[in-house]
């Protein structure tokens, strides 16, 4: 049994991109989730940063709640992207991305600033998020 399944709660780095592509709607974003530790006497924060993505209706939310500085938790798969990299003579490059199915605010303030109870109605799922992908 393979499991695939990633729970993230981390702030956005920049704001997001939003675009058109085949009559969808896609949005990427980069999430730095901080890990703090004790090196000797002193407290250390560690950043692991993920690339997301996600789609139509999550894209839609993106686009007008979600800016730089915007704590969010996110679920969602985790996907490889591989391509042939120019002028390397044929080297392969790779990259991960969560690609999300849910997202959330945290922190109940939107990008515009307002106030806002943190909510996943307009974000979540319908568990056929596949059908989403123009590819």
């Amino acid at each position: 049994m393979n499991v695939n399944q990633v729970n993230l709660v981390g702030h956005v780095t920049r704001d997001p991109d939003v675009k058109s592509v085949n009559q969808s709607m896609v949005a990427t974003f980069r999430l730095a989730i901080n890990r703090s530790y004790k090196k000797g006497e002193e407290w250390v924060e560690k950043p692991t940063f993920v690339d997301c993505e996600c789609w139509n209706q999550r894209a839609e939310y993106v686009k007008g709640k979600i800016g730089k500085g915007t704590e969010v938790w996110v679920r969602g798969r985790l996907e490889s992207d591989e391509w042939e990299a120019k002028g390397q003579d044929g080297k392969t490059e790779r990259r991960s991305k969560l690609k999300i199915y849910v997202l959330e605010l945290q922190t109940g303030k939107n990008r515009k600033g307002g106030e806002g109870a943190p909510s996943t109605a307009a974000v979540e799922g319908s568990g056929s998020e596949d059908n989403e992908f123009p590819f």
